[in-house]
């Protein structure tokens, strides 16, 4: 019986963390967002990505459930002011790993759903150029 939980539990977790698609090769894990605060508009979503693929992906555009607008989006810092840009894509080579992290690459999303706080996930999309898709979980985390 306990097997069986483990496994259960395995199994869930490998579907609200993880997500691949076997065809492309893409792969998303970890995926995570800072807690939201009463009133808040936008946030950033952080994932890791894997393009265990044989050929170069390129990422086009991001969806997330539930919310008004989402893009990628790279922080970086001009004369000591930390900026932020929209990103038109996301290139993956074949083998090559890449973390969205705070103060580099992430995804940006305004217009936040008034039950996230409940809910504490967002269910997010990566489209490729080559029209694959990409669906993972994005989980809060306490600040």
């Amino acid at each position: 019986m306990l097997k069986s939980l483990v496994v259960g539990f395995l199994l869930f977790l490998s579907t609200t963390v993880l997500g691949q698609d076997e065809a492309s090769g893409l792969a998303a894990s970890n995926g995570w967002f800072r807690e939201v605060l009463p009133g808040q508009k936008s946030l950033a979503i952080y994932v890791s990505l894997l393009n265990s693929g044989p050929t170069t992906l390129t990422i086009e555009s991001v969806e997330v459930v539930g919310v008004a607008h989402s893009m990628l989006h790279m922080s970086y810092d001009e004369k000591g002011v930390s900026r932020m840009k929209h990103l038109d894509s996301l290139v993956l080579e074949s083998g090559q790993s890449y973390q969205l992290q705070p103060g580099a690459t992430h995804i940006m999303t305004m217009g936040l759903p008034n039950d996230l706080q409940q809910r504490r996930a967002l269910t997010v999309i990566l489209r490729t150029s080559d029209g694959q898709s990409l669906s993972f979980e994005a989980t809060m985390k306490a600040i």
